[in-house]
């Protein structure tokens, strides 16, 4: 099991920053970590989706993730440079 320094939940509205530096599955989940932080999201979900077709080709790039409250759109990925 992957030992992280910080797991993080994020909630509406709220956005991590940091370099992508592993997204794995594991279980029922998909995890994305960024920096010292751990996001986990469920591997059937809309999140995960967009994780595996968006943030796979940002693998070592800065980027922030913000989660919104849209069912469509659950969160918006940044490319920070």
């Amino acid at each position: 099991m992957f030992s992280p320094n910080i797991k993080t939940h994020l909630t509406p509205w709220t956005e991590v920053v940091g370099t992508l530096k592993e997204i794995f599955a594991e279980d029922l989940f998909i995890y994305v970590k960024i920096d010292g932080q751990l996001l986990s999201f469920a591997s059937e979900s809309r999140e995960s989706e967009i994780i595996l077709t968006k943030l796979k080709p940002l693998m070592g790039r800065k980027i922030g993730i913000l989660k919104t409250d849209s069912a469509d759109n659950p969160f918006r990925i940044r490319l920070i440079k």
